[in-house]
C-alpha cells in the first residue's frame, strides 16, 4: 500500500484525536496528565491484544535500547503536549506541530550530513513564518504570543527523534512488532508520574468520578490514537521518514476543517473563531500547506 496514502491516513486519525483531547480536557476530565496517563494505559493493553494476532518476537537488545529511547520521549512530549493543548485552540496546536518537520530536516543535516535542496530551503523558511503566525492572538487592544509555543518545541523536537529512531528500527524489525514493542516502553516511563502524591490523589479522583460516555471516549480515542501509531509505522517501514514527517501538514488541515465545523455545531472546544483570529489562522494554514506541498516535491 502507498506510504503517502498511509501517512495521510494516521495524520487524519491523530486530527480527530487531537480534537477529542480537547473536548474531554475541556468538558470532562480536567485533570489533563491524568487523562494523558489513562490514554497511554489504553495504548498498553491495545498493543497487548496485538501479541496473539501478528509474528511477535523478542527484537535485538539494540533495537530495545532505541525503542526504550524513543519510548521515553514519546512519553515526555505527550504529556508536554497535553499541557499546551490545556491552555491554546487545538487549532493552533495543530498548527505548531508543522515544526516536526523543520526538525527532521535540521536533524538529517547536522547528524547524517544530508545536503538541502533549494526547494527543501524554501519549505524550512515557509514554514518557519507559518508556524509564527500560528503563534499569535489578536484581542481587542493588542496581539499576543501563544504562551504553548516554547511547549510545543520540546513536543516537536522529541517526536521528530521519535520518527527518525523508528524508521531506524523498522529497517531491521517488522513495524507492528516495532510498534508493539515500542508501546510496551510507555509503561515504565508512563508510570514515573505516579510518584507524584498529588497526581495519585488526581488519579484515584478521576477514577472514581468517571462515568460510562467518558469511559467510552478514553477507550475510542486509545484505540484509535493507537491505530493511528501502528499505521504511521508501516508507512515508515515503506517510505522515507523524512517525506512521512513532511506530510504532518495534512494534520494541521484536517484538524482545522474538523475543529471549524465542530464549533460551528456546537462550540465545546472554546475555539477563537472571531472574524481576526479566523482570518490569522487560515493565512498560517495555507501558508504551512503551501510550505508542506513544497517540502513533498520532487528533488
Amino acid at each position: 500500500m502507498n506510504w503517502i496514502f498511509l501517512s495521510l491516513s494516521a495524520y487524519l486519525m491523530w486530527a480527530g484525536v487531537t480534537v477529542a483531547d480537547k473536548y474531554i480536557i475541556t468538558n470532562r476530565i480536567r485533570h489533563h496528565y491524568v487523562y494523558m496517563t489513562m490514554l497511554m494505559q489504553i495504548s498498553i493493553i491495545v498493543a497487548v491484544a496485538l501479541v496473539p494476532l501478528v509474528d511477535f518476537y523478542l527484537p535485538p537488545w539494540r533495537i530495545i535500547f532505541w525503542l526504550l529511547l524513543a519510548g521515553a520521549l514519546a512519553v515526555a512530549a505527550n504529556l508536554i503536549y497535553i499541557k499546551a493543548a490545556n491552555s491554546e485552540d487545538i487549532t493552533r496546536i495543530n498548527m505548531l506541530f508543522s515544526i516536526i518537520p523543520i526538525f527532521t530536516l535540521l536533524l538529517a543535516v547536522f547528524f547524517i550530513d544530508e545536503k538541502l535542496s533549494f526547494a527543501q530551503l524554501t519549505a524550512f523558511i515557509v514554514l518557519v513564518v507559518g508556524t509564527a503566525l500560528a503563534c499569535f492572538h489578536v484581542g481587542a487592544k493588542q496581539i499576543t504570543v501563544s504562551n504553548a509555543l516554547p511547549m510545543m518545541v520540546v513536543v516537536a523536537l522529541f517526536y521528530a527523534i521519535n520518527i527518525v529512531i523508528f524508521k531506524f528500527v523498522v529497517e531491521s524489525i517488522s513495524y507492528t512488532n516495532a510498534f508493539i514493542w515500542g508501546t510496551f516502553t510507555y509503561f515504565p516511563f508512563a508510570h514515573l508520574i505516579f510518584f507524584s502524591k498529588k497526581f495519585r490523589t488526581q488519579y484515584r479522583f478521576t477514577l472514581a468520578k468517571i462515568n460510562t460516555a467518558t469511559t467510552v471516549w478514553l477507550i475510542g480515542i486509545g484505540v484509535v490514537d493507537s491505530l493511528g501509531a501502528l499505521v504511521l509505522a508501516s508507512a515508515l517501514a515503506l517510505g522515507p521518514a523524512t517525506l512521512v514527517n513532511a506530510l504532518n501538514g495534512s494534520q494541521t488541515i484536517f484538524a482545522f476543517i474538523l475543529a471549524l465545523v465542530i464549533t460551528l455545531i456546537k462550540p465545546v472546544l472554546k475555539e477563537e473563531f472571531d472574524s481576526k483570529n479566523l482570518f490569522l489562522k487560515f493565512l498560517a494554514l495555507v501558508i504551512i500547506t503551501f510550505g508542506t506541498v513544497i517540502l513533498n516535491l520532487p528533488q
